[in-house]
């Protein structure tokens, strides 16, 4: 997460995982945790290992024998990180007590619905600290002459 918010992580990278555009406040885990980044991404791209490792080199120069150990044997999915906000830390222990049923899933917490609505309200309100739009219209050129 340090990452993405010093502007040097545009891509994050899964095995498997929803190919669609999406948002999301990002909530982490541990002591300390709780939610202090909204991120907007693309449609993921798909690809075989060799195909994700030079996308990763060329966009934010990742270790290509990194990411073909990680992506072997059948590739996954490098999703593209348009734009990322910060907020002030919400911890963990505040988002469950003002919100009965709020708990960090293993997977994915999906805001869409009307008994949630009133936490993704109160976390669309908050101020935002800082943001940054990441250069892919750049990024997409450049990935484009990868074959």
């Amino acid at each position: 997460m340090t990452a993405i918010k010093q502007g040097h992580k545009q891509i994050e990278y899964r095995k498997r995982f929803f190919k669609d555009a999406f948002q999301a406040f990002v909530c982490t885990t541990g002591k300390n945790g709780g939610i202090e980044l909204f991120i907007k991404c693309d449609t993921a791209i798909q690809a075989d290992a060799a195909k994700l490792a030079q996308i990763g080199m060329t966009v934010q120069q990742d270790d290509y024998h990194e990411l073909i150990d990680y992506f072997q044997p059948s590739g996954g999915l490098a999703i593209p990180i348009l734009r990322m906000a910060t907020i002030e830390m919400i911890p963990r222990t505040t988002l469950q007590a003002q919100f009965d049923r709020f708990s960090v899933p293993q997977g994915y917490y999906f805001l869409d619905t009307r008994e949630k609505m009133p936490l993704l309200s109160m976390l669309s309100a908050q101020e935002i600290q800082a943001q940054h739009t990441f250069p892919w219209a750049d990024n997409y050129a450049a990935i484009a002459a990868i074959k």
